[in-house]
């Protein structure tokens, strides 16, 4: 064996142990709180995912840290496991991760905040859940009816950054150890398992900053050639007919259906006119559009939320290596949709 080889297998052995030294230090004297929710179940009742129940779990990245409960169907709950209550008419909130309030405690989200101002005069039901598109929301809201629940209103959030795309994929993927599709990546399982690369990324989140430009801001989205294209003519189709269903549905039950679009972060900056939406061949707003247009088509009242989130522009309104609304933002959908739509009035 060669000196140089022998250098090298000490220099790597060298460095493994102190790896492992250091993981075991970290997590006998400073053990660190999970970043990664395995949550996910194959919904009981309809061919989808969804999340589990009787979840109880705290996350922190670093950047955020929150705390997810939910009931026996998978519905969130505020932190304290409570629901506000209310004799008042039911409104239900359809939509994917933004109107679950991925990353931000329940108190904190903007359904949590309609609940609490509109409590008692209603009570607010968000069956928002993370990975959803219109096709499992109109079967959420099939289920919700399965199981009693009667709104007088429905309020859909879209999500201009991938709903249409959500539109294309099966509804029913499946679901192994908590997470959806295929089992957890080396990274993913480093989350899960490693209290030392939790330290390390959390360092990185709380540290270095970022233009929240993330997986959820599709730019592609923003060419016109990208709706010529079969896949988004697929996705456009799917969608249309899932909503024309939900729209349906909720007259037949004589419930009134709202909806309100959020913008991807560069439409934000784009709406404010900052430099982080400076690409000429983009036209930001087009996502947002083309949702309001489908919108109108089915006669579905709708506001677009861009506006609202001008002023905090996308590093206010986003966190940024999570990808979902900051606290201030959601505090400014709520506000909005307050504004927009009678029904949420307090």
């Amino acid at each position: 064996m060669s000196r140089r080889l022998r250098l090298a297998i000490l220099v790597t052995g060298s460095v493994v142990a102190g790896l492992l030294l250091a993981e075991l230090v970290v997590r006998v004297f400073l053990p660190q709180p999970q970043s990664w929710m395995n949550i996910y179940r194959s919904h009981p009742s309809q061919p989808m995912f969804a999340v589990a129940a009787h979840v109880d779990e705290v996350a922190d990245t670093g950047e955020t840290r929150w705390h997810v409960r939910t009931d026996h169907e998978g519905l969130r709950l505020r932190s304290d496991g409570a629901r506000a209550g209310g004799d008042g008419p039911q409104i239900v909130l359809l939509g994917d991760s933004f109107t679950f309030g991925y990353g931000v405690d329940c108190e904190q989200s903007f359904a949590g905040l309609l609940e609490q101002r509109l409590s008692p005069r209603a009570r607010v039901v968000n069956a928002g859940q993370p990975g959803y598109g219109p096709k499992q929301e109109l079967m959420m809201m099939q289920h919700l009816l399965s199981v009693g629940v009667e709104p007088a209103h429905v309020v859909l959030v879209i999500y201009a950054g991938n709903d249409v795309l959500d539109a294309i994929l099966p509804t029913d993927r499946p679901v192994r150890d908590g997470s959806i599709d295929e089992p957890p990546g080396w990274r993913e399982r480093l989350q899960q398992h490693s209290h030392l690369y939790r330290v390390a990324a959390r360092a990185y989140h709380r540290w270095f900053k970022r233009t929240p430009h993330f997986i959820h801001d599709w730019r592609e989205l923003m060419r016109p050639a990208t709706w010529q294209e079969s896949d988004l003519r697929v996705g456009m189709d799917n969608m249309r007919a899932a909503l024309a269903e939900l729209r349906d549905l909720c007259r037949s039950k004589h419930a009134s259906l709202h909806a309100v679009v959020l913008p991807p972060a560069a439409a934000v900056d784009a709406c404010g006119h900052r430099p982080n939406a400076n690409d000429p061949t983009l036209q930001y707003e087009l996502p947002v559009r083309m949702m309001m247009s489908l919108l109108a088509d089915l006669e579905v009242p709708a506001h677009d939320l861009t506006p609202a989130l001008a002023p905090l522009g996308s590093s206010g309104a986003f966190l940024p290596f999570d990808g979902h609304l900051s606290p201030a933002g959601h505090a400014a959908v709520a506000e909005a949709m307050q504004a927009a739509i009678d029904v949420l009035r307090s």
